[in-house]
């Protein structure tokens, strides 16, 4: 038996990726990024907390196994029936019934291996699909996903499951939604997928009814007043929600006025004491990344999104939206740091862009004229400086503590 920590062997992987793609051959280099989307995933098929440590690992293994145990005494349905039923995700009949898919296997290791390959192969597909529409080099693909991997902690995924998997299914199809001229031959499949992101996880309503309600805004010409009142809702919606609370609080002894109290705090106000779900160095470092990541955006908006289709406004629109709820979510550690990582993927086409630019003109920032060049450079060198500083973070924060036993 061979153990080796997570993190080690993961980020040896990235860095092996980074140096073989930015060689590899054209004819070769979608199988190259699924190749490498197998062995990255293929870590999660060994993954096991270290002694003294409890990961959601844990829980899905029960879940599994309890699941599995029903279908070898019952039938395989009767698996299915516990899951919908008597598990912790009854009345989520997707998750349930993708979870039951992976108890045909006698390895749990199938299922994390299964999701974290997923989960990759869709961003994988976001940025090849970027590369067609923005003309993306190779390199600025590799680059691109070199500061996805080491920006985002892959064991959120692993353990997590549910959450960032919704996340970039919605990104994906919001991609699309924008992008795609021939999109009326494929609205359903967009909506499906919309539809799929929810029951994935219920998170996703809300920026789906943000993206819903910004397209409805710009759709019917409501105006610019009508778009900045929609804005201010968003960055101070939490706020909103506390005022709505303490009026609701008054009549409280109503039947069921009580509960949607409860759920409210729970899940839109949050929870406030942000020690309860993450240490202050996660905080710092997230607030880091989406310090990065609104440099980024305004970099791109500011000096490079006229050289583009007119879609990229409505997609940039809408990330605009996303940063506004980032802010206005400070009140609740949930929303606020995994909203972060919806940024995080919604960026990756606009990062993968600007890691393909090459140009002579000049630009004029803080009053100084510098050549396009230069700033790329810039840009460039803070992003994978980025990436080398949050993987370090991540591996220290939680995957040393992920074993692979081998």
């Amino acid at each position: 038996m061979i153990e080796i920590t997570y993190g080690i062997a993961y980020i040896g992987l990235i860095f092996l990726f980074l140096i073989i793609g930015l060689k590899i051959k054209n004819d070769f280099f979608k199988i190259f990024l699924f190749s490498f989307d197998f062995l990255i995933s293929f870590l999660s098929f060994f993954v096991h907390p270290a002694k003294y440590h409890f990961f959601d690992t844990i829980r899905f293994n029960f879940l599994l196994d309890t699941a599995r145990s029903i279908n070898v005494k019952n039938s395989y349905f009767d698996g299915l029936n516990w899951l919908l039923h008597f598990s912790e995700y009854k009345g989520q009949p997707l998750v349930a019934f993708y979870i039951w898919i992976y108890t045909f296997f006698e390895n749990n290791g199938f299922f994390f291996f299964g999701t974290t390959f997923l989960f990759i192969s869709i961003v994988i597909v976001l940025l090849l699909l970027s590369k067609k529409y923005f003309s993306l080099t190779n390199n600025s693909v590799v680059l691109t996903l070199f500061f996805f991997f080491g920006s985002f902690n892959m064991f959120f995924e692993v353990e997590g499951v549910r959450n960032f998997l919704s996340f970039i299914i919605l990104t994906l199809c919001l991609f699309i939604d924008i992008f795609n001229s021939d999109l009326n031959k494929r609205k359903i499949y967009v909506y499906l997928g919309y539809l799929i992101a929810i029951l994935m996880h219920p998170f996703s309503i809300i920026f789906i009814l943000l993206r819903f309600s910004l397209l409805f805004i710009n759709e019917f010409k409501l105006g610019n007043l009508i778009k900045y009142i929609f804005f201010e809702i968003v960055l101070t919606y939490n706020l909103l929600v506390l005022i709505f609370v303490n009026l609701l609080s008054n009549i409280s002894n109503l039947p069921f006025v009580g509960l949607i109290i409860d759920k409210m705090q729970h899940y839109i106000a949050g929870q406030t004491n942000f020690k309860a779900h993450a240490g202050l160095k996660e905080i710092i470092f997230t607030i880091f990344l989406f310090f990065i990541l609104s440099i980024n955006f305004y970099l791109f908006k500011k000096y490079f999104e006229q050289y583009l289709y007119l879609s990229i406004v409505k997609y940039n629109e809408y990330i605009f939206v996303i940063i506004l709820f980032i802010i206005g979510s400070t009140l609740s550690v949930q929303l606020f740091l995994r909203s972060i990582m919806l940024l995080l993927f919604m960026m990756l086409p606009l990062i993968g862009y600007m890691f393909s630019l090459d140009s002579n003109s000049q630009v004029k920032i803080l009053g100084h004229k510098i050549t396009m060049n230069k700033l790329i450079l810039y840009f460039k060198i803070i992003n994978i400086l980025t990436a080398l500083i949050m993987m370090i973070h991540w591996y220290l924060q939680t995957n040393r503590f992920v074993m692979l036993i081998l």
